[in-house]
């Protein structure tokens, strides 16, 4: 291929990956969408335990990934933090990472200090010949394997979709891990100010060993993940299509013939090695071909060496443990082939139809690309917002712990809201977000835990109760509104509530998206939430297009319609409000608890009409996809029960349990009706 056919090839190259998501508009949305959950997560797990660190990695995160790709999500969590041996013993350290001579490179051990934690860790420790406690990197299965778990390498994840890393912060730089700067290089990348800012990212101790050693159990490796996402952050859009488009031809063709043993982490060293030596001024839309032929090239310097050097970690092979001698010839002759043709095998990339967008080019048939760039768009954007949920989702499970029954579980809630309102001020950017994200949903759980012990103890809802609610309508579409509707009815204001949930219906349509983030079930956007998120603020989303589920703690149980309650104990009526047995929640659909408060607040108000039509509503959303389908059908049995048609109600309780055999009040409202 001649040079100007390259540059038309790489310019029509760049417009389809410009469709299927890797733009610069996309690529900020997602790092922005990344940078924010990590603060939201971080914040919301230091309400539990102040040391907490929660770090998204990964294609999501850089924004280098597509619709076809189906990457996962990477995170590390970081609870414990590992003084270096080199800095000097303090005496209120816990651990202690630390090398020999015969630890391989990237590897250290660790050491446990103090008696206590001896005990914590249980069987997971071992000593050294000098006597040293050291903590085996085994030491969380011993936690997790009662349920199941995904191990991937140091990480332990609850599905094929989540990679989750348990990490120390090493409390200083190793000196291994500050290769990247003490090396020569040309200079003109990675930049002053990013490595100045590389310089401040801690490094952590993942729990792997190495994997040719014979003490691979008591190995930890350094792992600079930080400093890695500083530097992805720094590529242009052109290097990050170059880097997006690598990863489609190695998931393509390479890994069916090796898997993952030729990662992306590969691919994106090699690119950081190119960039750093290749002239600055090649990378554009024009050169992305050449630039694509240029990183395999380096890749098959290593692969022909057998040796794959690390960016930021010296005397690191990562090839070991990885290819044998064989794969790497395989792998070599792939991407000679590759060059050799000038990277037409790009023609026949079928993820995003990639392939065939190029094809779609070169026949001229535009009206055909406009029309697929479009949904395309709107598809990527459909990733953006699953990604929201599951960050939503997260949330939620960050706060269980909070949720326990304790007596500080109101003045946490309080704390925390102070702390979150004093970060919108003195926050950066993505922890102002954040907290205002995360703010609105703290008040509202803080608004009813206070009106639901009011209702307890016969005293009146106070103003700033009051305003506590107002200002968490905001946390969602619906959940926050709905709860002050709940807390309504539960007082006995029924005018009030019916004027609430009025508003409440009034807000629905195709512009918002129902979801449980308890069980990750998401309605099928239409194309006009698809057209209203397009150019929306991220945590505008969750205020103006998203439906979540209703829960209930059993501090809130006050405010829920007495029916629901059971869902929290499942208890005779006497002891349903018993703290100590049963479940603690009760989670709703926010639609169907919609038309039930409907129902029954119309019920107590004598309007036959409005409460007929209500209950008409919540029978047609049988055929709806719920997240809680077991509640939903006890909802509807009660309804069925104050008709006066005890027949329907046991069969509705019958088909909950179905749904939901154990943990389910059906079963006793089944004895009830007995």
């Amino acid at each position: 291929m001649d040079r100007e056919t390259c540059q038309l090839m790489s310019l029509r190259l760049s417009r389809a990956l410009d469709d299927i998501g890797v733009s610069e508009w996309m690529i900020t949305r997602r790092r922005r969408m990344a940078l924010m959950e990590e603060s939201v997560l971080c914040l919301s797990q230091r309400a539990i335990n102040p040391d907490y660190n929660i770090y998204n990695f990964g294609s999501k995160t850089e924004g280098s990934t597509t619709l076809g790709m189906n990457s996962d999500t990477d995170m590390l969590l970081s609870i414990f933090s590992a003084q270096l041996d080199c800095s000097g013993w303090q005496p209120d350290v816990s651990f202690i990472a630390f090398k020999n001579e015969r630890i391989p490179p990237q590897h250290c051990y660790v050491q446990i200090c103090g008696p206590e934690l001896s005990l914590l860790f249980g069987h997971s420790r071992s000593r050294d010949s000098e006597g040293r406690l050291l903590l085996e990197n085994t030491w969380l299965d011993e936690f997790i394997l009662v349920g199941k778990c995904i191990r991937h390498g140091p990480s332990r994840s609850p599905n094929e979709k989540l990679d989750l890393v348990e990490a120390f912060t090493c409390a200083g730089l190793p000196e291994e891990c500050q290769f990247m700067f003490s090396r020569p290089r040309p200079g003109h990348w990675p930049r002053l100010e990013t490595l100045a800012k590389a310089r401040k990212c801690p490094t952590f101790i993942v729990p792997q060993g190495y994997p040719d050693s014979e003490n691979k159990e008591i190995e930890w490796r350094f792992s600079t993940s930080l400093m890695e996402r500083l530097l992805v952050f720094d590529f242009t859009t052109s290097q990050m299509k170059v880097y997006t488009l690598l990863k489609m031809i190695r998931k393509s063709f390479i890994k069916p013939i090796v898997g993952d043993r030729l990662s992306t982490f590969h691919l994106k060293t090699a690119m950081m090695f190119t960039i750093e030596s290749y002239p600055p001024d090649i990378w554009r839309e024009d050169q992305i071909i050449q630039c694509a032929i240029y990183c395999l090239t380096t890749l098959c310097r290593w692969l022909k060496l057998g040796y794959s050097p690390h960016f930021t970690i010296s005397g690191v092979n990562l090839f070991v443990g990885k290819l044998n001698k064989d794969e790497r010839h395989r792998v070599f002759e792939e991407f000679q082939d590759y060059i050799n043709e000038s990277l037409q095998i790009v023609f026949s990339v079928k993820m995003d139809d990639l392939g065939s967008r190029l094809i779609n080019m070169l026949d001229s048939t535009q009206y055909l690309t406009v029309m697929t760039r479009n949904q395309m768009l709107k598809s990527a954007l459909r990733i953006m917002v699953i990604d929201h949920l599951v960050r939503h989702r997260n949330l939620c499970k960050s706060f269980e712990s909070v949720y326990a029954c304790t007596p500080k579980f109101l003045m946490n809630l309080m704390t925390n809201s102070m702390t979150l309102t004093d970060l919108t001020e003195t926050g950066n950017d993505h922890k102002k977000e954040a907290a205002s994200y995360l703010i609105p949903i703290c008040l509202g759980t803080l608004a009813s835990t206070l009106a639901s012990e009011c209702i307890r103890l016969g005293q009146p809802i106070t103003m700033e109760n009051l305003n506590l609610y107002k200002m968490s309508f905001d946390s969602d579409l619906l959940s926050s509104r709905l709860k002050f509707a709940s807390m309504l009815y539960c007082r006995e204001q029924f005018v009030s509530a019916t004027h609430i949930l009025s508003y409440c219906e009034s807000l629905l349509g195709s512009h918002m998206v129902h979801t449980c983030p308890c069980n990750s079930i998401c309605t099928v956007h239409s194309d006009e939430f698809a057209d209203g998120i397009m150019n929306m603020k991220i945590s505008d989303i969750d205020r103006t297009s998203i439906a979540y589920c209703m829960e209930f703690t059993i501090h809130e149980r006050y405010c829920a319609p007495e029916h629901l309650a059971y869902d929290m104990t499942m208890e005779s009526a006497e002891e349903r409000f018993c703290i100590d047995t049963g479940i603690k929640t009760a989670a709703i659909d926010s639609v169907p608890f919609l038309y039930y408060l409907q129902y029954l607040t119309y019920r107590q108000l004598h309007q036959d009409e409005r409460k007929r039509t209500a209950f008409q509503k919540l029978s047609r959303q049988v055929y709806s996809h719920f997240g809680h389908p077991e509640t939903y059908f006890n909802v509807l049995a009660h309804c069925f029960e104050m008709e006066n048609m005890p027949t329907w109600a046991k069969q509705l309780y019958r088909e909950s349990l179905k749904m939901k055999p154990e943990n389910n009040a059906a079963n006793w409202h089944l004895r009830r009706l007995s």
